[in-house]
């Protein structure tokens, strides 16, 4: 029987890289148990929606693994009309 730590290190033996898509830290037990089994992760986290407690809590769930960084993502930015103007739009 193939453990999930077993096929793990198969994968990383085959592949450079693997990225394991777990659930929110906060919602599921399941997340925490798939961030030990890599060798580094990220917090994934979304402008306007996270506040700031339940990502400080979410770091401090990991806190004993290899953190790459944070990733927020659907980041609104303000681009002046004249600097949007130069890029290429299709």
């Amino acid at each position: 029987c193939v453990t999930l730590r077993n096929l793990l290190a198969q994968l990383t033996e085959q592949y450079d890289h693997l990225l394991l898509d777990v659930p929110a830290l906060r919602t599921t037990s399941d997340a925490i148990v798939l961030a030990a089994l890599s060798s580094a992760c990220i917090v994934v986290t979304q402008q306007g929606t996270t506040s700031i407690t339940p990502v400080q809590q979410a770091l401090d769930d990991v806190k004993s693994l290899t953190m790459l960084g944070i990733v927020l993502n659907k980041v609104k930015i303000h681009m002046p009309n004249w600097i949007q103007s130069l890029v290429p739009q299709d």
